[in-house]
């Protein structure tokens, strides 16, 4: 892979007649970025990803969704997170804390499914 400005392909074909088997593979960080963004355009991990985006936009779009989830897990390392989506992995960051907090998120609902249940069980008694 030749760099993209005129200055490093001059440098590296220059180096290239020394060093005949020398290759260039640029920002390793902006390949891997690119590598990710890639792979996220695949359908079904763009679903997941764009499903972790809406439940953790959920939980901390809404203020007794936030705070019982935060009385839940009793500290804030492990609060869920929104990244822009130009930072670098950031589905990745945002599935592993929601993966971390799978057990908080589902009592949560477990424990609205049973509230739910007991007032429409009192109302028609």
């Amino acid at each position: 892979m030749i760099p993209h400005t005129p200055i490093n392909r001059v440098c590296f074909e220059k180096l290239q007649v020394f060093f005949p088997l020398l290759f260039y593979i640029g920002c390793v960080a902006h390949c891997c970025d690119l590598l990710i963004k890639d792979l996220i355009k695949i359908k079904e991990i763009e679903d997941i990803v764009d499903e972790a985006r809406k439940l953790s936009k959920f939980v901390k779009a809404h203020k007794y969704v936030c705070a019982l989830f935060k009385s839940r897990i009793k500290g804030k390392s492990a609060m869920l997170t929104l990244f822009p989506t130009t930072r670098f992995a950031y589905a990745a960051s945002m599935l592993e804390r929601l993966i971390r907090n799978r057990a908080h998120l589902e009592k949560m609902v477990y424990i609205r499914v049973c509230m739910y249940v007991y007032m429409y069980s009192r109302t028609f008694m």
